[in-house]
C-alpha cells in the first residue's frame, strides 16, 4: 500500500506552507519549480523542512488541515520536535487553562520515532472526530450569527425607511391652524 505524507515546506522568505500528497519527492520538485501557481510560486526556493508518513490520505489531510491553523511558534516547535513547547503553546493565553491534565492531540511523530501505524490511526481517527466536532460547532455558530445579522439588519431597516402612511399627530399644524 502507498503511503501518504502531510509536510511542511520552509519558503524563501520563510513563511510556512503545509500540503499532503501521496508523492513527496514529486510534490517538493511541483512546488520549487512553481507547477501549481499560488503561495510557494511566488516564494521559491523552498525546502521541506517537516514531514510524516501515513496510511490513508484522510489521516494526512486532518494532520494538514490542523497544522494550517497552527502558529508559527507550534510550526517552528513540531520541526524542532520540542513537543514541550508545542503543549506550551497549546494552552490559552489569557484566564486560567480550564483543560487541567488535558494536552492537545498533536500529530504522529515521525515515522522513525513512531510505534508503528496503529498508533498514528488511532491519532489520526481522534484528530478526524475533533475535526467534525470542530466543523459542527462553526456551522451552528455561523446559523446563529447570521440569524442576529439579519435581525439586526430588519430593525435598522424598519427605523431608517419612511412609513408607508403618514403618522397622525393631533395639536395644530405647522402653519399654526388647526386640522
Amino acid at each position: 500500500m502507498k503511503p501518504f505524507f502531510a509536510y511542511m515546506l520552509r519558503c524563501r522568505d520563510g513563511s510556512f506552507y503545509v500540503g499532503h500528497t501521496d508523492e513527496l519527492e514529486t510534490r517538493i520538485a511541483q512546488h520549487d519549480a512553481g507547477t501549481f501557481g499560488g503561495h510557494t510560486a511566488r516564494k521559491r526556493p523552498v525546502t521541506l523542512a517537516w514531514s510524516t508518513e501515513f496510511e490513508t490520505r484522510d489521516e494526512a489531510l486532518v494532520v494538514e488541515m490542523r497544522l494550517k491553523g497552527w502558529s508559527r511558534g507550534k510550526k517552528e516547535a513540531l520541526i524542532r520536535g520540542d513537543w514541550d513547547q508545542i503543549r506550551e503553546l497549546s494552552r490559552p493565553r489569557t484566564g486560567p487553562d480550564l483543560r487541567r491534565g488535558k494536552q492537545e492531540e498533536v500529530p504522529a511523530v515521525p515515522v522513525s520515532l513512531s510505534n508503528g501505524h496503529r498508533e498514528r490511526s488511532v491519532e489520526a481517527a481522534s484528530a478526524v472526530r475533533q475535526a467534525h466536532r470542530e466543523r459542527d460547532e462553526h456551522a451552528v455558530r455561523e446559523r446563529d450569527e447570521h440569524a442576529v445579522r439579519e435581525r439586526d439588519e430588519h430593525a435598522i431597516r424598519e427605523r431608517s425607511e419612511p412609513s408607508a402612511r403618514p403618522e397622525l399627530v393631533e395639536g395644530p399644524a405647522p402653519d399654526g391652524s388647526h386640522a
